[in-house]
């Protein structure tokens, strides 16, 4: 195709290759690429601001930041500065009661006349980007001073994307979509691959700021320090948990997670389910990833429970109605015996034994911050006959234990229902 703004009688052709690791990932080579990159398309961030005003100071180097690399014969320019700059507003204007952005370094005196108590610089890293698109990384560094110049605090912090990792959270049904979504617009996804390596660094910086130890301690010393939530400024009891709102299931299994899902909303009368992958953008950041904050049953429920006790998080609580949350794992055991063996015409032999699934529900109550354990075990028999091919017999243990944990969950919640009514 021609190349845009190429001299004229000169044409520049796109050779189209699959690279290694994600297949789907088609690069065009020869050719130059602007990487756009999304801004947040989210809301404040669900955490408890600190009472003080903070100025913040983002470097020339991060404003104007572009990275241009060259694969296969590529250029490719990711315009990093604007996005980051987003991000980082969202994640910091939500740390702090009033923040006030210069676009320069201030000085005390203009720092003095905003009411400042601090100073924060943030400027970039380093940036990484491999060219299969699978592994991306944006590294930014925050020097915190007090309004005297004092340095306080000094960090650098490293957002990445791990498709590995996100296809672990993200629903079966969007992984397979997103295949051909990435032929049809290969940069496209480059560039949210991009965007979601930096809201990694901005969750980062929303849930890790003021626990950095040596900003944990200046807080401390000046009695400025706030819980990231559960501030109890609620004056009033908080009776919307008595309802029965969604039911938030969280796991490792995914597989397990889809057939818990359906067995839930089969359910008579049906039981409304919803994933974390729901709320990540509502209640952003706490269900990012394990290793920004971790996830089960318990821990969620607690961490939401005390999030209810803030007016702020109530309200967030409230919009989207959640009241339990269902952690489900999967215990398989397999065992077998018999052969089959490759001959010249196929194969042939049998194979047969026992399989086993045990699934375990932990089911967290908002309304008191409970958990009650449920377990449901199926086993059954499977075999493998081969005559030219193998043909696999397998028993649905998974499927028939998802259904019976199922019906017992919702008996479990109808009867606590029928509980509060009486």
């Amino acid at each position: 195709m021609p190349a845009i703004g190429a001299k004229r009688g000169t044409v520049r052709t796109c050779v189209g290759v699959v690279v290694g690791g994600y297949a789907s990932l088609s690069l065009l080579l020869g050719c130059a690429h602007n990487v756009q990159i999304p801004d947040p398309a989210i809301r404040t961030p669900l955490i408890d601001p600190l009472p003080l005003t903070m100025a913040i100071s983002y470097s020339d180097k991060l404003q104007t930041w572009n990275e241009t690399l060259h694969a296969y014969g590529d250029t490719l320019v990711f315009p990093l500065g604007r996005p980051s700059v987003e991000w980082l507003n969202l994640a910091l204007k939500a740390n702090f009661e009033q923040v006030v952005v210069f676009d320069h370094p201030p000085t005390a005196a203009e720092m003095e006349k905003e009411g400042a108590s601090a100073l924060l610089v943030v400027s970039p890293e380093k940036f990484d980007f491999s060219v299969t698109a699978t592994r991306l990384g944006a590294s930014y560094h925050l020097v915190l001073s007090d309004r005297n110049g004092i340095a306080v605090a000094e960090w650098t912090v490293h957002g990445q994307f791990d498709l590995q990792e996100y296809n672990g959270i993200r629903p079966t049904s969007k992984n397979l979509g997103e295949a051909g979504r990435v032929m049809t617009n290969t940069w496209g996804v480059v560039g949210e691959h991009t965007a979601l390596a930096i809201r990694d660094a901005a969750s980062q910086i929303a849930v890790g700021l003021r626990e950095q130890p040596e900003v944990h301690r200046w807080l401390e010393e000046h009695q400025q320090y706030r819980p990231l939530v559960g501030i109890s400024d609620r004056k009033e009891a908080d009776d919307r948990y008595s309802g029965n709102g969604p039911v938030l299931l969280v796991g490792d299994d995914g597989d397990v997670l889809q057939c818990m899902r359906h067995a839930l909303e089969n359910h008579t009368p049906p039981i409304q389910v919803t994933s974390p992958w729901d709320l990540r953008d509502s209640l952003f950041p706490w269900f990012e990833n394990k290793r920004i904050a971790p996830q089960g049953a318990k821990t969620t429920a607690l961490r939401l429970r005390t999030i209810a006790q803030s007016e702020h998080g109530s309200r967030r609580l409230q919009e989207v109605a959640l009241r339990y949350v269902i952690e489900v794992s999967n215990d398989s055991e397999v065992s077998g015996h018999g052969f089959i063996l490759p001959t010249y015409y196929g194969f042939y032999g049998i194979a047969w034994g026992d399989r086993k699934n045990v699934l375990n529900a932990a089911i967290g109550d908002l309304s008191d911050a409970t958990v009650t354990d449920m377990r449901v075990k199926r086993e059954g028999k499977w075999a493998v006959p081969a005559f030219i091919f193998p043909v696999p017999l397998v028993p649905p243990t998974e499927h028939e234990a998802c259904q019976d944990l199922g019906a017992a969950i919702g008996e479990r919640l109808q009867s606590i229902g029928q509980q509060q009514k009486q």
